[in-house]
């Protein structure tokens, strides 16, 4: 496994401090004491030197200051959102973190924690979106963090078209701003969390659901996600068929690629793509909003995919983080090692890497790759708890500094092939 900065940007943060890692003792050479008053000289001197950071800079407002006006330029509005994603070995399933909106728009809908950036105590989005976590879902730790997108679409948000009808004129009087958000990716674990929301937030409830309630085409576990995914790659081959030269071909190229010929050439990792396509060809409800984010009265609803919509553009952030999993734990042990836990057996592992991928794997060779070829575990020389008949599983463990590790090459996953 290879270390480096690049790993340092997974390394877990928490809304609630995580415990310090343990101190490594360092063997060293003696220290001769002119080098060692020499190191005190340079502390010292370096103290001096940044003394005045710690107090308030003395400056005079440049004119420039004095005369520029915000409103003079396009509103905009910025917000914070955590895409919370967790495992459940036991269970086999993949669960995100949501919570009920309990204001316009989209009062009552299922949506991620979030809110907007406060400009004077959040100093980066990043502190946004674990101040929302805090307070619309309640005290708990993050196992892993990092950016997911920037959504900025236009009228991805309806308060951008908020406004009132001036009585003298009768002119519609825009009065709302076009909302940028910045997504992140949060890898957690239910026990970490407690579900304790503060009163006074935008949220209703918080609450786990199944990522595969909203995204069911992405299963192919069982017959029925098999069976809706090949509808869907039909209904999306004839949507393709309906654009004339080469945005037909374009169409057509698309479709192939995200859902392949057939579910033997499924590639796990191309959920936002499919979510996309789905979107474009009208097959999801969010496609039949109107500015307002209200469902319009002439949607097909026998056309729509299986599958629950969330709030704004919150389930293209959930096929997006969905990828960003399948993809990152092919090469990136903390990765899996925060959905699976840093000690975790080997079926359990399986279990819980079947649930993110939402396929099935060979087990020996799902072994192999983790314990012998990858070395991605190492025995921990203890056994689980007794679950049913049969002998204790082995208990295996991530090595220590796995946030900050990469593998030089990534695992090639033996996926069983889905029939269709």
């Amino acid at each position: 496994m290879k270390r480096g900065p690049a790993g340092r940007a997974a390394v877990s943060r928490a809304w609630q401090a995580p415990p310090a890692p343990g101190i490594v003792p360092l063997t060293m050479s003696k220290t001769s004491k002119s080098d060692t008053d020499g190191a005190a000289r340079a502390r010292d001197e370096l103290r001096r030197a940044l003394a005045p950071l710690a107090r308030p800079p003395e400056t005079r407002t440049p004119e420039w200051a004095l005369g520029y006006r915000a409103g003079d330029y396009p509103p905009w509005a910025y917000t914070g959102d955590a895409v919370g994603l967790a495992a459940d070995a036991e269970a086999g399933a993949l669960r995100a973190l949501l919570i009920e909106r309990g204001q316009d728009p989209f009062a009552g809908c299922p949506a991620w924690p979030g809110g907007f950036v406060e400009q004077r105590t959040d100093r980066t989005g990043h502190d946004a979106a674990q101040r929302e976590l805090r307070e619309e879902v309640g005290p708990g730790t993050i196992r892993y963090l990092e950016t997911l997108d920037t959504y900025d679409e236009n009228g991805r948000d309806p308060r951008q078209f908020a406004g009132e009808i001036d009585a003298a004129s009768g002119r519609w009087t825009e009065r709302g701003a076009r909302i940028v958000s910045k997504a992140f990716l949060a890898l957690l674990g239910e026990a970490d969390i407690t579900i304790a929301p503060e009163a006074g937030q935008d949220a209703v409830r918080a609450h786990w659901a199944s990522v595969y309630g909203y995204l069911p085409w992405e299963d192919l576990r069982e017959e029925g996600g098999r069976r809706l995914a090949r509808q869907l790659e039909a209904q999306l081959r004839v949507w393709a068929s309906l654009g004339e030269g080469r945005v037909g071909a374009a169409r057509a190229q698309r479709v192939r690629r995200a859902w392949g010929r057939s579910l033997a050439l499924w590639n796990e990792e191309l959920a936002n793509e499919r979510y996309a396509l789905l979107l474009e060809a009208g097959l999801v409800e969010e496609a039949w909003r109107d500015r307002w984010g209200q469902l319009r009265p002439d949607v097909p609803r026998a056309l729509l995919a299986p599958g629950g919509a969330l709030a704004f553009d919150h389930r293209r952030m959930m096929a997006d983080a969905l990828s960003r999993v399948r993809s990152k734990m092919r090469y990136t042990p903390g990765v899996l090692a925060a959905l699976a836990g840093r000690v975790v057996t080997l079926p359990a592992l399986q279990r819980v890497v079947e649930a993110v991928g939402g396929r099935l794997l060979h087990t020996s060779n799902f072994r192999r790759a983790v314990v012998g070829s990858h070395g991605l575990l190492q025995p921990a020389g203890r056994h689980a708890e007794r679950a049913g008949p049969g002998p204790r599983p082995a208990l295996y463990a991530f090595p220590a500094d796995v946030e900050y590790a990469r593998l030089e090459t990534s695992i090639r996953l033996p996926w069983t092939a889905p029939r269709g």
